[in-house]
């Protein structure tokens, strides 16, 4: 997986074993955008839901992916901050945190 934090967009990019795309999934806070390269009927993993565990997954499980591109992650109830050099590039408020649940 590729995964790229800017200060206007989120990233990801599904791989194959021989890291070739299968997916791109881009969010830039008002839209998202999703391309498959795989025939819809064999495509059985969502982009929206690889994006969606960027945005949900346990801290403790980003965190290391985050640490290897160069981001630091810092997480509350409410929000999720990336840093990058010490710098905020991106902020992910939750609009009803009380109810945030992340599913696998």
């Amino acid at each position: 997986m590729i995964l790229e934090i800017t200060e206007s967009q989120i990233s990801v990019v599904g791989l194959s074993g021989f890291s070739v795309p299968l997916f791109n999934v881009t969010w830039d806070g008002a839209e998202l955008i999703s391309r498959s390269n795989v025939p819809e009927k064999y495509n059985v993993i969502s982009g929206e839901k690889v994006l969606e565990d960027v945005m949900l997954a346990p801290e403790k499980e980003l965190t290391p992916l985050l640490v290897h591109k160069g981001l630091e992650l810092v997480a509350s109830e409410s929000n999720r901050q990336f840093y990058s050099d010490g710098r905020l590039v991106m902020t992910i408020e939750y609009q009803n945190f009380q109810q945030r649940t992340a599913t696998c």
